[in-house]
């Protein structure tokens, strides 16, 4: 990002107003915005979707551009006409940034890019911005992160930046891979109230974030003791190609893989038992099964 990009991101000044909050849990799955911001409200009404997550801007290469405000408007204007509502979208970060990379340079680029999603997010009217905190050969990495949230904090109002949890259980560079190393970035941010967490259920089983024999159960119960209910910004709801406490990020559809659906089910539940009012999306990899998942997950909520 060149200096007069970053300028007028930290000097712009006509942000819409936020969308309002909806009242309940959401359920969708991850869309893509190849055609637009706009398709993802007709993604969501092909699928009977109540929620979508999308990348902000394209997932692969640094290459970036200042996003074209007519098409952000037309996403907002579209949510309003819809009545949908900021916590019914988990926007997310792509993959490739690492603000704590050992990389001066890889991490100079991910501060951009970071800055450049969270400024598009709140552009729609969103309040969250989903990440991977990224990878460190050492304890700073950590600064590293809050560090960033704290700059990114600094520039574009009302944006809460979401930590994601991670499956690398096994590596000692991955951050992210338990709920204690998420405690640790929230504890170094210095606006608590826009720091959060989503929970992807192949990660955290994957990761062995909570029993196996009762993962259903344990992983919310598990997150408010370490972190607090009030940090729970979004869920990815995804099967699990890989068993538990493999250390791979693999995602499967809900009904296949090592995760048992009884689990996901047990999660669910509890999120509703709870109040919570999250955007749930499934990032699985047949899309065939998208609408099943959908309804799927909606009927576990209403039970």
């Amino acid at each position: 990002m060149d200096a007069t990009m970053r300028e007028q991101i930290a000097n712009f000044e006509n942000y819409p107003k936020l969308l309002p909050l909806s009242d309940s849990l959401s359920f969708g799955v991850h869309m893509s915005i190849a055609g637009g911001y706009v398709e993802l409200l007709k993604q969501m009404t092909s699928l009977n979707a109540t929620a979508s997550a999308f990348f902000t801007s394209q997932p692969r290469g640094w290459n970036i551009k200042f996003p074209e405000l007519n098409k952000t408007q037309a996403f907002y204007e579209g949510c309003l006409a819809k009545n949908l509502c900021r916590n019914q979208f988990l926007a997310h970060a792509p993959y490739l940034i690492n603000v704590c990379s050992d990389s001066e340079d890889t991490r100079a680029k991910s501060s951009d890019r970071l800055l450049l999603d969270a400024f598009i997010a709140r552009l729609l009217g969103l309040d969250r911005l989903n990440f991977h905190p990224g990878s460190s050969s050492d304890s700073a990495g950590y600064i590293k992160i809050a560090q960033n949230i704290n700059d990114v904090h600094a520039i574009i109002p009302d944006i809460v930046l979401v930590l994601e949890t991670v499956a690398e259980c096994n590596s000692k560079t991955t951050i992210g891979s338990s709920f204690a190393s998420l405690k640790q970035i929230i504890d170094l941010v210095t606006d608590k109230s826009r720091v959060g967490v989503c929970i992807d259920t192949q990660h955290t089983f994957a990761g062995g974030f909570a029993p196996e024999s009762s993962f259903g159960d344990d992983l919310l119960n598990l997150f408010k003791k370490e972190i607090g209910a009030e940090f729970l910004f979004g869920v990815h709801v995804n099967g699990s190609l890989t068993k538990y406490k493999s250390g791979n990020d693999r995602h499967q559809n809900l009904h296949m893989g090592e995760l048992p659906l009884k689990e996901i089910e047990k999660f669910i539940k509890s999120l509703k038992a709870e109040g919570l009012k999250v955007p749930c999306v499934a990032e699985t990899p047949n899309a065939d099964f998208y609408k099943d998942e959908i309804q799927l997950m909606k009927t576990w909520a209403e039970q």
